[in-house]
């Protein structure tokens, strides 16, 4: 199979699923190839479209339902899926998660993780993200108070959005009125960065920007972002990773473990609801059955509000494998969840950017062998 060294391109994604690509001079001739990826769930992969460096990812010759467009990140350790956002034909078209940059698979030794967590996957759903799924304002986003029903109000990673209803309410499918316009740029196999521009009536103007990188020789991933603020009034957002964990494509079970930095704490009714399936020694918490059916959610209380706490572990004792994320911020508040298909800590960030200013945070995911 051969492949071109793609070292420098940008991609301006077209709501219509077609692509204007303008390519530096050291970027060289694109190359599409047949390879390991994204939506297969097994170890060994599936084949898939995807270049290096995503050049023609949203181009209309890609759009194929069952090979969302995606870009490949790898090192000598790692390998990680990362689809790219495409209101036609892209892997997720919701309106709730940021659309760019989620990822879709993570190959480590022998190990997986992520994949789809909810089977028959609806790319139009809005709950229907996969890996970190990140998400802005999960609960009232910029200006939804402030407009009438059937006026726009935003959802950062996504765009304009339609009011339909009185309350905000995330799994709601708005429509979307105005699309986030990606400028994607890309290095060959290390880093992919996505950025959208919006500005509203309502004073709100932004970009924001997320960039997804490999570590040359580790296996690490890097996700950092930033909000700059172009507008006249002040940006307060509130960000989380949903974290669909899953390893090796094990259901949720008595294998699974999450440790955390600091002692749970959980109010008392939503603790006895989860008394059956888990159990909660300090900061860990071990889950002791299948869940089948079974949805466990909780908010962990008292905390001190410190970057310290913006950090755990989900381990899989059975593969042998686990997966550490840590943030540098401080979590405003800091949730669980759990289902058959994922295990997930939820930490809550507040950024507030003042008119001018960049707000700058980052995760970073660490694979290995469970300890």
């Amino acid at each position: 199979m051969k492949s071109l060294s793609i070292f420098s391109c940008k991609i301006v994604y077209i709501l219509a699923g077609v692509c204007l690509v303008s390519i530096n001079a050291t970027c060289g001739n694109r190359k599409t190839s047949r390879s390991m990826g994204s939506r297969d769930t097994s170890t060994t992969g599936g084949n898939l479209s995807q270049t290096r460096c995503g050049a023609a990812l949203t181009s209309i010759e890609f759009c194929d339902s069952l090979n969302p467009p995606h870009i490949i990140l790898q090192n000598n350790v790692l390998r990680a899926v990362i689809y790219t956002p495409n209101l036609r034909c892209g892997y997720y078209r919701g309106t709730r998660f940021d659309q760019s940059g989620m990822i879709g698979k993570v190959y480590f030794g022998e190990h997986t993780f992520f994949g789809d967590w909810q089977m028959p996957h609806d790319p139009m759903h809005p709950e229907h993200g996969i890996g970190p799924a990140e998400e802005f304002d999960m609960k009232n986003p910029p200006l939804f108070s402030a407009v009438d029903s059937g006026d726009t109000f935003i959802k950062i990673g996504v765009g304009k959005l339609i009011k339909t209803t009185d309350t905000y309410f995330m799994n709601t499918p708005y429509p979307i009125a105005e699309p986030a316009m990606w400028q994607i740029s890309c290095s060959t196999s290390q880093w992919i960065e996505f950025a959208h521009t919006l500005s509203s009536a309502g004073g709100i103007a932004f970009t924001y920007t997320k960039k997804v990188a490999i570590d040359k020789n580790k296996p690490i991933i890097t996700i950092s972002h930033s909000l700059k603020n172009s507008g006249p009034e002040t940006i307060t957002t509130e960000h989380y990773s949903h974290n669909f964990i899953r390893i090796d494509d094990r259901s949720i079970d008595s294998s699974y473990q999450c440790r955390f930095s600091f002692p749970l704490r959980i109010e008392d009714k939503l603790l006895k609801k989860m008394e059956r399936y888990a159990v909660i020694t300090g900061p860990v918490l071990d889950i002791t059955k299948s869940l089948a059916s079974k949805t466990l959610w909780a908010t962990f209380e008292d905390l001190s509000h410190i970057p310290d706490e913006n950090r755990f572990t989900v381990i899989n004792q059975a593969a042998g494998a686990s997966i550490s994320v840590s943030g540098d911020r401080a979590p405003s508040k800091f949730d669980f969840y759990a289902t058959t298909t994922a295990i997930c800590p939820e930490p809550f960030v507040t950024i507030e950017v003042r008119p001018g200013d960049t707000g700058r945070w980052k995760n970073v995911l660490r694979f290995q062998d469970a300890q």
